[in-house]
């Protein structure tokens, strides 16, 4: 789950609650924030659970909706384990990635087959993680099946 998303729905929460900006509602989302950067999605849907329990009509509803947010995407998540991994926690690097790959496969008269674009792919993903010569020397060394 990209944390962006995920922060612009603990903002909508924040909103929801506290209503316009102000020092409450900073140190409102500030205490939030650095619980879901440690991965604590459940603790926030109950921050936010406990907060709709204050109010009725739409507001309620709204807020329990993000509180399910929570519940719901807390496997995904994970942004304490994600950046111990070394995963990026945002979707910037994935999505500039895939237009790199889309305008590599995708210029001007090119016309590729599945099992083409995926080769082409993976050669494009070796070469791009500096795994290429190394990839190559074990193909070349490998037995024949």
């Amino acid at each position: 789950m990209d944390w962006y998303h995920a922060l612009s729905h603990l903002h909508a929460a924040a909103t929801l609650i506290y209503g316009e900006p102000g020092d409450r509602r900073q140190r409102w989302l500030n205490r939030q924030e650095t619980l879901l950067y440690q991965g604590h999605a459940r603790q926030i849907a109950a921050a936010i659970q406990h907060h709709a329990d204050g109010f009725s009509g739409e507001r309620a509803e709204k807020l329990r909706a993000e509180a399910t947010y929570f519940l719901n995407n807390q496997r995904r998540m994970r942004y304490l384990d994600y950046r111990e991994d070394g995963w990026p926690i945002g979707s910037a690097t994935i999505e500039g990635t895939c237009k790199q790959f889309q305008t590599r496969l995708k210029g001007s008269g090119m016309r590729w087959s599945r099992p083409g674009a995926d080769r082409m792919l993976t050669l494009r993903a070796e070469i791009l993680s500096g795994r290429f010569h190394q990839t190559w020397a074990d193909l070349a060394n490998s037995p024949v099946l």
